[in-house]
């Protein structure tokens, strides 16, 4: 049996319990902040010259261990019986599963079972009618999971015509050495499987979680359906709000309802949120209700399904319903700690985050408050649910502060940190968060999934050295502007029903001003663009080309609706040359007169890098994904040997570099580190 430790608990932002990471106040958008202090213990230092040789030894123990696809296409699952009136003969009968093995990443029809270990309050703790066969199937032991585990899952599975459960306790190997990188089969095969976990929630179909806490009374389900149905809250320009027909009484008894939801112990587990992260959209949620319930539920049976005894609730649903709905709760000005308590838990990011935000900070902000067996769990999951592929062996990091092992990972994974002069906070300070650290606003292009893009945003490779992070990428210098607003369709030959010609016209029109700029190389790209497009279409992303063809389409159509809003665009030639000939003017990055002071800076330079993925084989998940790096940066020292680069802030444009080599730079240290 696990036993479980919250790193912090979850408070009410006044009560003065300390927070590993500070939630900052934009995190919810127009609805909440959190101020608490952070613990003296975890302030990433006391000695302002400790933090950096703190990271680099932590660096020193990296680990790029790919996931390794034979466990997924070799799956231990365990099988009901097909009679269940079958009984194995002894005292008292048992139901027997049986093992057996698929290939996950071909059979997805399988359930992957979210619960807690230890029982919820609200559940019999009962485990005397399962019993599961040995590994070397000579014979069937009998199971310690709750029978009301197993009495749930296995009628979810009836109802869904699904053959196939894993669950953690009985199909991953749990008798193990404690030794780190022990060389015994057994124990190699667990550390594998539990490095895996989290693909096996990518890959089912049916990933389910089961919650402790049931539903006991009619008019508490009839209030969760009218919730799910969005029917106590209404869109607008500003947010959601309260619908005219929802009386506080009525939003006091959901958030009510809400909060005993997600008070149930599977929501204070940080392995759960991840295998809830990872089934994504496909995650339902079992809410347990009594029998005399069951016609109750038929009458909303689009929104809870009709496995008996069970409310079925996709998780992504849930999450989004009850975020509007404490969005809508606050801006009615409800003096309440339930909408805090029921974000932290459920709190849907694609609502909550700004689009310029990063779901990676919000993450393992949410981790802070889960519960974990042992502290360096939060590594692991963090590295899971923010896809890194480069890892800690968390074993020879054990007495290091967690803080700083965060920092690192992260670093080492390439989030970008904001090292700008003038605008370091102070990390020593009584309310440290190393958030803080960490790159605030991206732009993501206005038709792209934008938390998703933000998640891509990325350095590659990095290395930690003790004058900053060191990394590759193109230095571009930027000169001449082209004012956008002068370019304009020809209104004799066009008309405004044709949105996609006049686009095209404004791009012939860009390339005749760019052969006037000696822009030659630039303006034969975007010519190629202009002929090889169908503008009889409107203009989609491409889905199947390479990375690096979605790419330059995609920032084409950024320096298109730049031109569409009158925006000044910059062109840019490569910095540096390694050769003695001067580069060719080969991009194109979107001047933003609301972001820059100046309208022209004779020093000002970007930074862009743009890595593929590692891709996954035959035999390997790398955990990886595309990065994309394009920042306005300060240039300080010489070219050669290393720039020394200070971040500015993030610019949009097109660059070609097919043929240029990547450079080395290095981004220093806040002097604060």
């Amino acid at each position: 049996m696990h036993s479980y430790r919250a790193l912090q608990p979850c408070e009410p932002p006044d009560s003065g319990i300390p927070y590993l990471f500070e939630l900052e106040p934009n995190k919810y958008r127009k609805t909440t902040s959190f101020t608490s202090p952070a613990p003296e213990t975890d302030k990433l230092t006391d000695n302002q010259d400790s933090i950096v040789p703190r990271l680099l030894n932590v660096q020193e123990h990296r680990e790029e261990i790919p996931k390794m696809w034979k466990y997924i296409r070799h799956l231990e699952v365990l099988c009901p019986p097909s009679d269940p009136r079958l009984r194995l003969d002894w005292s008292p009968p048992r139901v027997p599963l049986k093992r057996h093995w698929i290939n996950a990443r071909k059979e997805k029809r399988f359930v992957a079972l979210s619960y807690t270990w230890e029982k919820s309050e609200h559940e019999d703790k009962t485990h005397e009618q399962y019993a599961v066969q040995a590994r070397d199937k000579a014979r069937y032991v009998p199971c310690k999971v709750r029978d009301c585990v197993f009495k749930r899952i296995l009628k979810y599975m009836r109802v869904h015509d699904i053959f196939y459960l894993w669950i953690d306790r009985y199909c991953i190997a749990q008798k193990a050495c404690r030794t780190h990188h022990c060389k015994h089969k057994k124990c190699a095969t667990k550390r594998e499987a539990l490095h895996a976990s989290d693909l096996v929630y990518g890959n089912s179909e049916f990933p389910v979680a089961l919650l402790g806490r049931q539903m006991e009374q009619e008019q508490d389900m009839r209030l969760l359906a009218k919730i799910m149905g969005g029917r106590l809250v209404v869109g607008g320009i500003d947010g959601p709000r309260l619908s005219r027909r929802t009386s506080r009484k009525e939003v006091g008894d959901a958030l009510t309802l809400l909060n005993a939801i997600t008070s149930d112990k599977w929501w204070t587990r940080a392995w759960t949120f991840q295998e809830n992260y990872r089934g994504s959209t496909r995650m339902t949620l079992l809410i347990h209700h009594p029998s005399n319930l069951e016609s109750t539920k038929r009458e909303f049976a689009d929104v809870f399904g009709y496995v008996p005894g069970e409310l079925s609730i996709q998780s992504t649903s849930f999450f989004k319903h009850t975020t509007r709905l404490c969005q809508a709760a606050l801006a009615a000005g409800l003096k309440s700690d339930m909408p805090h308590r029921i974000l932290h838990a459920a709190g849907r990011y694609s609502i909550l985050l700004h689009e310029s935000e990063s779901m990676t900070s919000r993450i393992i902000a949410e981790l802070q408050f889960k519960e974990v067996a042992r502290e360096s769990d939060i590594l692991a999951i963090i590295a899971n649910c923010c896809t890194y592929p480069v890892r800690l062996d968390v074993k020879s990091l054990e007495k290091e502060n967690l803080s700083v092992n965060i920092l690192a990972l992260r670093l080492l994974n390439g989030e970008i940190f904001d090292n700008g002069r003038g605008r370091n906070q102070d990390l020593t300070r009584p309310t440290p968060t190393t958030e803080r650290f960490f790159f605030p606003q991206f732009e993501a292009p206005p038709n792209d999934h934008r938390l998703t893009y933000n998640k891509h945003c990325r350095f590659d490779p990095v290395c930690l050295t003790s004058a900053g992070v060191e990394t590759t990428g193109h230095l571009w210098k930027l000169e001449k502007l082209i004012r956008t607003d002068e370019l304009l369709p020809d209104p004799l030959r066009l008309k405004p029903s044709e949105p996609t010609l006049v686009t095209r016209d404004r791009l012939k029109q860009l390339v005749n001003v760019l052969r006037d700029n000696d822009a030659q190389f630039l303006a034969r790209k975007i010519n190629h663009f202009i002929r090889y497009n169908d503008w009889n279409l409107p203009l989609r992303p491409l889905t199947t080309s390479k990375f690096s063809h979605r790419w330059v389409f995609t920032m084409i159509q950024e320096v298109i609706a730049a031109m569409k809003d009158g925006k000044v665009l910059r062109l840019g030639r490569l910095y540096g040359s390694p050769t003695n000939t001067t580069p060719q003017i080969s991009a194109l990055f979107i001047y933003n007169h609301d972001d820059h002071g100046e309208p022209f800076g004779p020093s000002d330079y970007v930074f862009t890098s743009l890595c593929p993925k590692t891709v996954d084989d035959k035999q390997r998940n790398y955990n990886d994904l595309h990065r994309h790096v394009s920042i306005q940066v300060e240039v300080a020292g010489p070219a050669d040997p290393l720039p020394r680069l200070y971040f500015k802030q993030w610019i949009s444009g097109s660059c070609f570099f097919s043929g240029c080599p990547r450079r080395k730079v290095v981004f220093p240290w806040p002097d604060i580190l």
